[in-house]
């Protein structure tokens, strides 16, 4: 009768368990929208929000109030981005964990120690002849469990040496993506720069074109000149206010995208330093050298050639792995019985004996995984060799086009400047056309146009060229000269003797 009710109850909650839906075992898909056409309509504990501390906002205003009473330079800009830049948090953060993997590889070279402890108490019966004897029994202990790899060949040193480069490969990353970071805040500096300038270029084209519709007005209500003049005038005068607008909003673009690089929010007000008073041109060292220097220096070659080593590692621990492993275990412990009795303590020391007779082609496998990962590291490694020569090619001919358009930049704004003050007069004393007074006024916003461009061009090609031979470094840790004199070329001794 017991057994019955028993196997009833124990039927019951078979069935309750089954019509139950325990944090949604039952349906998941209750968790996840209808139809493919209806919204998702989250519970309360998903709308549950992460606490705002509200630090990015106070940051953003003691930011604010610093760059107000001494705008922020470059320099500034590059530490600011360096701390604030989710990119350096990553991969700092990706470097610890290859650290801590290399630390978890080196675990076969301690003895491996676990403590076991355990309680039993059981309850059988006894029968004697037609007596049943119900028969409670205690049994507690703890045991000390101690192993150890005598000898694998050398699986353990291989398996670490291949975390210890997996490593090397992360530092080398995280340093390539300081480069980066500084290379990409550099630009969008540069960038932000050259926007605000072109906004300047843009409203004296304004001023320009102001002082052209004037003059037509002028000699309008002199009767000198019709009304197409004053229409083709307003016009461009017109044009020149819309590109004043559409540059505005360039501008802030390009500050919103500066202000994000540095890990700050875009809805504060920062202000920056301009470009430099002067631009000095320099003489760059020569292609074969600045490649030298860069297969030397960049960072994510050396990081390249890590992962190269780390795969190399791992395809030979992964062919120890044909051998034998030798492993000893020693247990030491102690039990109680009934009433406190004990053992007063018990061993077992053992030397085992691993030999991979067969695996399913597991380990031949591993070995072609591991071979076929080598050869794939190795092409990365040779794309980024290739990478870096093109880099450096094209950022160096860059600075070069760029100091020669500085140049004729220059000569452009001044003659087109002369040229549209010659038009000028001439259409105010009846000599010239308002086509030609025009044409003057937009080869001046052309010109100031090709200034700004050629300027930002300039700088944006010198630090693209720090970039591409990997000597762009952080402010405060720059133990070489300035990236500009490393690039620069340098007189040889003989050079100087023959002066």
């Amino acid at each position: 009768m017991l057994r019955a009710f028993l196997f009833i109850i124990i039927f019951v909650c078979i069935l309750f368990v089954q019509g139950c839906d325990v944090r949604g075992a039952n349906d998941p898909f209750s968790y996840a929208p209808r139809k493919s056409d209806s919204v998702w309509q989250p519970p309360a504990k998903a709308e549950k929000r992460l606490p705002d501390t509200g630090s990015l906002k106070r940051e953003g205003e003691d930011y604010h109030l610093f760059s107000k009473q001494a705008p922020i330079s470059l320099a500034e800009i590059i530490d600011i981005s360096l701390s604030r830049n989710p990119n350096t948090k990553q991969s700092w953060a990706l470097a610890r964990v290859s650290a801590a993997e290399y630390g978890q590889s080196l675990q076969n070279y301690f003895i491996l120690a676990d403590v076991d402890g355990n309680y039993t108490r059981t309850r059988f019966a006894q029968f004697t002849g037609g007596t049943r004897s119900i028969i409670y029994e205690t049994q507690y202990g703890g045991e000390l469990d101690l192993t150890y790899t005598i000898l694998d060949f050398g699986q353990t040193r291989m398996t670490s040496e291949a975390a210890l480069q997996s490593l090397y490969n992360a530092d080398w990353s995280h340093n390539s993506q300081i480069q980066m970071t500084i290379q990409t805040v550099m630009t969008s500096y540069y960038d932000y720069l050259y926007q605000k300038e072109l906004l300047l270029s843009r409203e004296q084209d304004v001023v320009n074109a102001k002082v052209s519709l004037d003059a037509t007005e002028e000699k309008f209500r002199q009767g000198l000149a019709d009304v197409s003049d004053i229409v083709q005038a307003k016009t461009s005068y017109l044009s020149q206010k819309l590109a004043v607008v559409n540059q505005k909003q360039n501008l802030h673009t390009a500050y919103t995208a500066l202000v994000v690089e540095m890990g700050l929010p875009s809805d504060q007000v920062f202000y920056f330093q301009d470009y430099p008073g002067e631009i000095v041109p320099f003489k760059l060292e020569t292609l074969d050298k600045l490649i030298v220097k860069a297969y030397g220096s960049r960072p994510d070659l050396l990081a390249a050639e890590a992962e190269v080593k780390s795969t190399q590692a791992s395809l030979t621990a992964a062919k120890l792995q044909k051998f034998p492993i030798i492993t000893g275990e020693f247990e030491l412990g102690r039990k109680y019985f009934q009433h406190g009795v004990n053992d007063h303590y018990d061993f077992t020391a053992q030397v085992n004996l691993t030999f991979p007779l067969f695996q399913g082609f597991f380990i031949e496998n591993s070995i072609k995984k591991a071979r076929a990962t080598l050869e794939e590291a190795e092409a990365s490694l040779d794309q980024v060799k290739l990478d870096i020569i093109q880099q450096v090619s094209n950022y160096r001919s860059d600075v070069s086009y760029a100091k020669e358009s500085m140049e004729y930049a220059k000569a452009y704004l001044e003659s087109a400047e002369e040229d549209f003050k010659v038009n000028l007069k001439k259409y105010r004393v009846g000599t010239g056309t308002i086509v030609n007074l025009i044409n003057a006024q937009t080869a001046v916003a052309d010109a100031r146009a090709q200034l700004a461009t050629a300027q930002n061009s300039w700088y944006t090609s010198i630090a693209n060229l720090a970039f591409a031979t990997g000597i762009l470094f952080p402010p405060e840790e720059e133990k070489n000269a300035p990236y500009i004199q490393l690039i620069e070329e340098k007189e040889s001794s003989d050079e100087k003797s023959s002066l």
